[in-house]
């Protein structure tokens, strides 16, 4: 769709009786495209028309039903359930169905919303649609509903979609056949940057339509995926991780680790095909990096064996030209040793990052893990970063514009590294006035000669996740969030362990990452959350009140920490990784987590 200039003309015009309300209250031009303008699209604004009172003449008349430009249209279920080693010719059916009103139709938004109207639910399955035929209302009720889930579904690609591109693109998502429980999250999730639409008002309706999904397709699978990494941005673990395990359970089920699944199910279609493809290994990403988070040691989708190929380059997806042949998981571990120089996706190195992350969360739970062991991941993240190419290396292209993919890929490398070494350095155990606290000296008995070098290297990765927070990118992950937080912790723990003299660019660190998750918690509220704990503890290391605590302190900051409110073993990292998660602590109670 081609933009339109958004500048005033000299004098006010005319306005055309097909211009919508934000254009006519504004007296500018509107191409009276429904169910939003192009103006409404590129501007993200709230697009509704009001009813003419002539009737439907002209180009109206011509948009008044999809039957005058395709005859009657096959009713569809919500669910094209999918089992392992079959077929559905009907959903083939209607995806031609859909195909050949695509090519004729002039306007093909409206009409993919007419037909999303139309799907019905299973007996017993929640209906979550603005579109029910059994609710009465007006055309123009029914109007302003299409013009709201569209912003809405407009501000999930817009903001969301970027950092987890799985769903079809956006020029195809009203094309495709999507159940309403998806097409719910999605404007459950657009929600969250809406600044005039509340989210909690849509929760309770998502919540229920996801807690009834009992039958599997891969449309389930997406929702169920995007509703985990919601509720974990929401800072509601208790909903985020039942619904990713399920959600892993779900893809084995089906097989979508396997590679013949998206030939075998998609119709024929190559951006399906890709689609479904990334839908496995998007959950391979998200199931690892809250399995991190979780202090877990492994995660579900890492312990089956996958087949599924690579992801291709994310302009190729969202213009449709998809490769023929999708690269495998074997020809990209070639790439460390080939002679050729392979070229890869962006998602593939997100994916390797992962894995690599896999790695340290499988020596996560004891120290004694063995030197070598260690050591080899420590070469493996090292590496990762060596062998990225040379035009991939920066994240940044030449016009300016973040590589989201290569952006989290690098995050997820930056996290692994202070998995790794941040919990075997001296820094833990530096929390004012880590001299009083019994487990500061248990902490301190076990420190072994290298722990210095891990301090060197945990600083290191928390300084490259900082730097990754001032590239000139707005439309962020949520994952992100936990990035900083880490990156965040550590800083601090080196402003308490050293000199303040040396610390001036820690504090500088420490108060960037806390600027920007307070950008972040504009839209999520585990960033508000965190940003509020950060600033607690940094105000402690950076504003000790000596006079308070009078009893004399061997620590480097006579702080007035009141040590009742923390457990006696806490360190840095607890105050936000701790088992509290697993028990699905909220905000207000004694203990949190990420």
């Amino acid at each position: 769709m081609a933009a339109i200039s958004g500048e005033r003309v000299d004098r006010p015009i005319r306005p055309s009786p097909l211009a919508c309300t934000e254009c006519r209250r504004k007296h500018l031009k509107c191409d009276a495209v429904v169910p939003v303008c192009s103006r409404c699209i590129a501007r993200g604004l709230h697009c509704s028309y009001t009813p003419s009172r002539r009737g439907c003449g002209g180009r109206s008349r011509r948009l008044q039903s999809p039957r005058n430009v395709t005859g009657s249209l096959p009713s569809t279920p919500p669910f094209d359930v999918v089992q392992p080693g079959t077929t559905h010719q009907h959903h083939l059916t209607t995806a031609r169905s859909t195909s050949n009103l695509r090519n004729v139709s002039p306007n093909r938004g409206w009409i993919d919303s007419s037909i999303s109207g139309r799907q019905h639910q299973p007996q017993g399955q929640a209906v979550n649609t603005s579109h029910d035929a059994s609710t009465p209302t007006s055309s123009s009720s029914r109007s302003s509903l299409r013009s709201e889930d569209e912003h809405l579904t407009n501000l999930f690609y817009s903001n969301f979609y970027p950092g987890h591109p799985f769903l079809v693109p956006r020029g195809r998502y009203f094309d495709q056949i999507y159940p309403a429980c998806l097409r719910a999250v999605v404007k459950f999730i657009g929600s969250h940057y809406a600044p005039n639409i509340s989210s909690d008002c849509l929760r309770e309706s998502v919540a229920t339509t996801i807690a009834e999904i009992n039958q599997s397709s891969p449309e389930a699978v997406q929702a169920l995926l995007l509703y985990s990494i919601s509720m974990h941005a929401r800072y509601e673990p208790t909903e985020a991780m039942p619904a990713m395990n399920k959600a892993a359970e779900m893809a084995i089920e089906l097989g979508m680790n396997t590679a013949n699944f998206a030939i075998k199910h998609g119709h024929g279609d190559a951006t399906y095909e890709e689609s479904l493809r990334r839908t496995w290994w998007e959950l391979y990403v998200a199931d690892g990096y809250l399995a991190a988070l979780h202090r877990h040691t492994s995660f579900r989708s890492n312990i089956v064996l996958t087949t599924t190929l690579l992801p291709c380059e994310e302009g190729d997806y969202s213009d449709g030209s998809i490769p023929p042949n999708p690269a495998s998981l074997d020809q990209f571990d070639m790439r460390l040793f080939s002679d050729d120089e392979l070229r890869f996706s962006s998602f593939c190195y997100r994916i390797d990052a992962v894995r690599i992350l896999s790695r340290v969360i499988a020596v996560s739970t004891t120290n004694e893990a063995h030197a070598d062991a260690i050591q080899a991941i420590d070469n493996a993240i090292a590496g990762w970063k060596f062998h990225l190419p040379n035009d991939k290396a920066t994240i940044v292209n030449h016009a300016g514009e973040v590589d989201q993919m290569l952006f989290q890929a690098t995050m997820f490398i930056q996290c692994a590294s202070i998995f790794l070494h941040f919990p075997r350095s001296e820094l833990p155990i530096t929390m004012p006035p880590a001299a009083e606290i019994a487990c500061a000296q248990q902490h301190m008995e076990q420190v072994s000669p290298t722990s210095t070098q891990h301090a060197v290297k945990a600083m290191s990765a928390s300084k490259d996740l900082a730097n990754l927070a001032t590239l000139p990118m707005e439309k962020n992950s949520p994952f992100l969030i936990c990035g900083l937080v880490f990156a965040c912790i550590v800083q601090l723990s080196a402003c308490s362990a050293y000199p303040r003299s040396t610390t001036q660019q820690n504090r500088d660190r420490v108060a960037l990452l806390i600027g920007v998750l307070k950008s972040l918690s504009r839209n999520w509220a585990i960033a508000q959350y965190v940003s509020g704990q950060l600033k607690r503890a940094a105000n402690e290391i950076f504003n000790p009140k000596s006079e308070v605590n009078t009893a004399p302190s061997s620590s480097s900051y006579d702080s007035a920490v009141d040590l009742s409110s923390f457990p006696n073993d806490v360190s840095w990292l607890d105050l936000f990784y701790n088992d509290g998660m697993q028990g699905g602590m909220m905000p207000g109670g004694d203990m949190t987590g990420l």
